[in-house]
């Protein structure tokens, strides 16, 4: 599929494919996400300009391969304020996203969201995945919104804490059958 095939335009947005040319603008959105109080809820992303450069580079090889791992820059005119990724799981895609501080509240998550939704369901996808921190409430509220349904809980380790201890959280499992 071609990056115009994939590109999706809505009321404020372009959703494109993302670059190697994203990476100084994805530093800003991993930056800002390790600084949340809700990055303890994710895997840890390097907001270090060469791991950034080469992760950005790895997504776009891998959505211009195929279909097994697409990854969506959300922009409002230019500026890259966001991310949204799909990988091939089960039935459908498991989703993960993060957005620049300065740009959450302010719907353009659920918006892009929903345009996302309306592609995958056009493209004939059954069924999307996502997982999320239960505490993680901005999160939570996104993938409720948007139809998503918790299926299960999880407990779930990312990292560990000064003394080496594992932290643990409680994970939901949300899923929206397309």
């Amino acid at each position: 599929m071609t990056e115009q095939e994939m590109t999706i335009r809505t009321e404020r947005l372009t959703l494109r494919p993302v670059r190697p040319t994203d990476a100084p603008a994805m530093e800003r959105v991993w930056s800002d996400f390790n600084a949340s109080p809700y990055a303890c809820y994710d895997t840890p992303h390097s907001a270090e300009p060469e791991d950034v450069l080469r992760q950005v580079t790895r997504w776009a090889q891998f959505t211009a391969a195929g279909e097994d791992h697409l990854f969506f820059a959300v922009c409002p005119r230019d500026e890259l304020i966001g991310f949204f990724a799909f990988n091939r799981r089960c039935r459908g895609y498991e989703i993960s996203y993060a957005f620049r501080a300065g740009f959450q509240g302010m719907g353009y998550a659920r918006e892009a969201l929903t345009a996302l939704t309306a592609f995958f369901r056009r493209r004939g996808c059954p069924v999307l995945y996502a997982g999320t921190g239960l505490k993680n409430a901005p999160s939570v509220r996104l993938l409720e919104a948007a139809g998503f349904i918790l299926t299960e809980t999880e407990r779930v380790i990312f990292y560990k804490d000064e003394n080496g201890s594992d932290i643990v959280f409680d994970g939901g499992v949300f899923e929206l059958e397309l």
